[in-house]
């Protein structure tokens, strides 16, 4: 059985590096619709939940946000900043998600208490490639930022090594909103 799972985790980061290579050598056309944001990310975290170890607080602000945008691309951004979230945050910590609107944008806040990024790496995680962690390939932070990209948001960060990260994305709203 413990060899059952060895070969289930190494399957599964297996999965993960294929899906990233396949995502990053694609050129992404979004399919836009109304997306209710709060919704994608209980659904995320259906499927990744946080470790035991994690306090989370997820708070939305005013109505629930509807944002123009492809619901699978914005998801899979969404599992990756949680995932790195979450190995930020190795021996436990707060994960604390802000959604809002501010200037006909939605709004999504992911802050950890993890170790941060340190200042020299932050203008290179976002370039493919790049990675810090012994196990990465660093395709995660750039496949990400394409695909935000091509939604017509951003994507920003702000870290203090030894006290965490923040990284925004910044949507279109949907005009149904």
């Amino acid at each position: 059985k413990e060899y059952l799972n060895i070969i289930e985790t190494e399957v599964n980061n297996s999965e993960k590096t294929i899906t990233d290579l396949l995502e990053y050598s694609r050129e992404p056309v979004p399919q836009q619709e109304a997306t209710d944001v709060y919704k994608l990310l209980e659904d995320v975290m259906k499927r990744l939940p946080a470790p035991d170890s994690i306090n989370v607080s997820i708070n939305c602000i005013d109505s629930l946000p509807i944002a123009l945008v492809d619901g699978r691309q914005i998801g899979l951004v969404l599992s990756n900043l949680l995932t790195n979230a979450y190995q930020a945050m190795p021996n436990g910590g707060t994960l604390d998600i802000d959604i809002y609107h501010q200037d006909n944008q939605v709004m999504l806040a992911i802050h950890d208490t993890g170790y941060g990024i340190a200042v020299d790496d932050i203008a290179s995680i976002f370039k493919p490639f790049y990675t810090t962690k012994p196990k990465g390939i660093g395709l995660g932070l750039a496949i990400s930022k394409t695909l935000v990209d091509v939604n017509g948001g951003k994507i920003a960060v702000e870290s203090t090594e030894n006290e965490g990260s923040t990284f925004t994305l910044i949507l279109p709203q949907s005009r149904e909103t």
